[in-house]
């Protein structure tokens, strides 16, 4: 069995030393032609069009300028054309999670919904001055670099969030809570019920928060997630459904069947079947 290959970020003691800017064209050190994942987020800045970049079963066409959002553990491939350019922003969860005002929760929606953004050339030209100045932060050692580095992600991502549709009502802590819980813990046989006595609440009380955020119910929550990871493994590994139940938590490989289908419309051989690239 192959399974997906994840890409953890470099060593790092200080945050200062959790984010990383680097142009396109420089080497990765390791392979960029497979579809892979990573442990941290990736921000694309693409200076100049050509080519394609595909994001959890979705195909992006590279266009400039423009910003392509890639999650932890999200499966994805750049295909670029000789002629694009640009940069990526590297940047672990902990450094996003230092930002002043960070909700993951916020977050977590904004970039479920919307993976890439069409910049205007004012906006452009703001996003290549941050970046610009990161830059600078990371080659020099000067005083208070991590808030200065800090601080202009957080613009880049403000303007960002104008172009999503913003939420009824600030996301609850609890919620947050949750999602972040979910994140790290999805593939165990972890209940709905068994989250809410770790955040210290009733589940009738995670649910209500979860409502009231927009969200769906912390069950619900906890399936969509496995189905995404399911899919995941399905398009990109050679693991049968077998395996990737016991993967997920799950103990019955007939009943995740039907859960999988009820919720993607398709058996995980259907799925397979359209899915897969050639």
């Amino acid at each position: 069995m192959n399974e997906v290959t994840e890409y953890n970020f470099p060593e790092a003691d200080r945050l200062t030393e959790e984010i990383r800017l680097m142009p396109l064209e420089q080497n990765f050190g390791y392979a960029t032609t497979e579809f892979h994942r990573h442990n941290y987020f990736e921000l694309f800045y693409f200076t100049r069009a050509g080519g394609s970049h595909t994001i959890d079963f979705k195909e992006y066409g590279i266009r400039a300028p423009s910003i392509h959002l890639v999650l932890p553990g999200s499966l994805h491939l750049v295909q670029r054309s000789q002629d694009s350019s640009g940069y990526v922003l590297l940047f672990t969860r902990s450094f996003l999670y230092s930002l002043v005002d960070f909700t993951p929760s916020r977050h977590q929606q904004l970039w479920q919904q919307k993976a890439v953004f069409a910049l205007l050339q004012e906006e452009s030209d703001f996003v290549q001055m941050c970046l610009r100045q990161i830059k600078d932060e990371l080659q020099k050692e000067r005083s208070g670099r991590y808030k200065v580095m800090a601080s202009l992600l957080h613009m880049v991502l403000i303007l960002l969030y104008r172009q999503a549709p913003e939420p009824r009502d600030k996301p609850h802590s609890l919620v947050e809570r949750f999602t972040e819980k979910l994140e790290l813990h999805f593939n165990t046989n972890r209940s709905a019920s068994d989250y809410a006595r770790e955040l210290g609440c009733s589940l009738n009380h995670l649910n209500k928060a979860l409502a009231q955020s927009s969200f769906s119910s912390a069950q619900a929550s906890i399936t969509e997630r496995r189905i995404l990871e399911a899919k995941r493994l399905l398009i990109h590994t050679e693991w049968g459904l077998k395996e990737i139940t016991y993967h997920l938590g799950y103990e019955d490989p007939d009943y995740f069947g039907k859960v999988f289908k009820k919720h993607s419309g398709q058996t995980a051989s259907e799925f397979v079947k359209t899915n897969r690239p050639g």
